[in-house]
């Protein structure tokens, strides 16, 4: 399995019965992870079985997203179930990176805001800088 596979709805599927659905299964897969029989990680209160490539997936999908894009809402990353996003990608990133309020930027990104910044002072007037953002990036961000 490469996603997260519920026993409950296989063992359904296979005509488990109830009672070695209840009793067994739970206690075959926790023996078979804790063994490192397979890879993964096993919720025995939901019976979820979620298989370890299915995290490495998913943290290669974000991450592969920021490089492409040069930033990355963290809603996005809880969402791939990465709890605490500011933290994993400032560990994946140390150099030239922001950790804004709604999302994580490369300063690529941000470079347009100095040229805008610049013309700004330039010309004495006022500037929208979310205008000079991609659209994820909030007006909280923006400051």
């Amino acid at each position: 399995a490469v996603q997260p596979l519920s026993l409950k709805a296989a063992c359904s599927r296979l005509s488990v019965h109830e009672v070695a659905l209840n009793a067994l299964i739970p206690n075959i897969v926790d023996g078979l992870v804790s063994n490192l029989e397979v890879s993964g990680t096993y919720q025995k209160g939901s019976m979820i079985w979620t298989p370890h490539l299915y995290g490495k997936l998913q943290e290669e999908s974000a991450l592969s997203f920021f490089k492409a894009n040069g930033y990355v809402e963290y809603q996005a990353l809880k969402k791939l179930g990465i709890d605490k996003p500011k933290p994993f990608l400032k560990e994946r990133f140390p150099q030239d990176t922001y950790s804004l309020e709604t999302v994580f930027a490369s300063s690529s990104v941000l470079n347009p805001l100095d040229a805008a910044l610049d013309e700004c002072i330039a010309s004495g007037s006022y500037a929208d800088m979310t205008l000079h953002l991609p659209s994820p990036f909030s007006t909280a961000d923006a400051q």
